[in-house]
């Protein structure tokens, strides 16, 4: 018994020391394996963060990018339309487009020219916006102007082509009429969409301007009785040499036995002088305005002479008057070019 004692105790003492040594590895071990896990997982912080931070950025970067092609294509679409209303030459050879953004219009003219023989024009309406758009053209008098097709939809970044054809009539005041209304769907009742006092729309509207002749024919009242002359033209149009421009003169006679009060514009006040640019025409009398045109080797113009019947106003009534709005004026064109 004594003997074993010892060998008790002694086994005891080296399994207490083996015991130890083994827990002091295991948790030297288990030290460095949370270390390692330690590590591993700033590591994986780190890289997780990197990531998170590289794809947010990422995703900022899409939609940065997304509002810089936005605005790309808005710039590039207005840059467009801008360099058309820009374009050298007679503004008829400028095609009409009308751009539906999310501002409002913008269109390359604002008015359209026609020969006294009428003819058809077209006109192209761009969805620039991501909202379908729903479209109505029409004008005040449908014997004179056939359009075609007269209402639609445009989808978003499409086109929409629409013919205006005017028939062989004497003048008359016109405008065409664009209304936009945009929409979720293309609607198949698009009269009750638009007859809506609930729905807000944009209107456009575009100018008819006729050509003028040494005697035109007037088409309502309000300048003559319909098949009666009311104004000639000493010349159709003005030719000037453009490379020294010049001075040219216009005379329009009043066929009329009314007092005529005219205004004469162009689309380029520093190409283009007029004296005078406000006027009474007499009853019966003809009238001279002296046109000078600056130098310049291309450019074309047109000259829109408006007229009204006046009411006794005086000539320092007309800037004013002009600026009225529903006015009844009658607009002519004398186009203005350069050999």
């Amino acid at each position: 018994m004594k003997n074993k004692v010892p060998t008790e105790r002694s086994n005891s003492a080296e399994g207490k020391i083996i015991s130890s040594a083994e827990t002091l590895k295991k948790r030297q071990e288990g030290r460095k394996n949370e270390q390692a896990r330690n590590e591993d997982d700033k590591r994986g912080r780190k890289g997780a963060k990197r990531k998170f931070i590289h794809v947010k950025m990422s995703k900022e970067a899409q939609e940065e990018m997304k509002k810089m092609e936005g605005a790309s294509s808005e710039r590039g679409w207005k840059s467009k339309i801008e360099a058309m209303q820009k374009k050298e030459g007679a503004d008829d050879d400028v095609p009409a487009v009308v751009g539906i953004g999310d501002e409002g219009f913008l269109m390359t003219k604002n008015c359209f020219y026609w020969k006294k023989y009428g003819g058809t024009k077209q006109l192209t309406i761009h969805n620039n916006t991501d909202t379908i758009h729903a479209i109505k053209i029409k004008s005040s008098d449908n014997a004179l102007y056939r359009i075609t097709p007269p209402m639609g939809s445009v989808l978003p970044s499409e086109t929409y082509t629409v013919k205006i054809h005017r028939t062989h009539a004497p003048i008359k005041p016109d405008k065409i009429i664009v209304i936009s209304v945009p929409t979720v769907k293309e609607e198949r009742y698009l009269e009750e969409l638009f007859d809506s006092p609930f729905v807000p729309n944009s209107k456009l509207s575009i100018t008819q301007i006729v050509e003028a002749g040494n005697n035109i024919p007037a088409y309502h009242a309000p300048c003559a009785p319909e098949g009666a002359s009311c104004l000639k033209f000493s010349a159709v149009k003005l030719a000037f040499n453009g490379e020294v421009g010049g001075d040219q003169n216009l005379r329009i006679t009043s066929a009329m036995a009314v007092r005529i009060g005219f205004k004469v514009q162009c689309t380029d006040n520093r190409l283009f002088l007029f004296r005078p640019v406000f006027g009474i025409i007499e009853p019966k009398e003809t009238f001279r305005i002296k046109v000078t045109r600056s130098p310049h080797p291309r450019k074309r113009d047109k000259m829109i002479v408006c007229a009204t019947v006046l009411k006794g106003e005086k000539e320092s009534q007309l800037p004013s008057m002009f600026l009225k709005k529903g006015l009844s004026i009658t607009e002519l064109c004398i186009p203005l070019t350069c050999h």
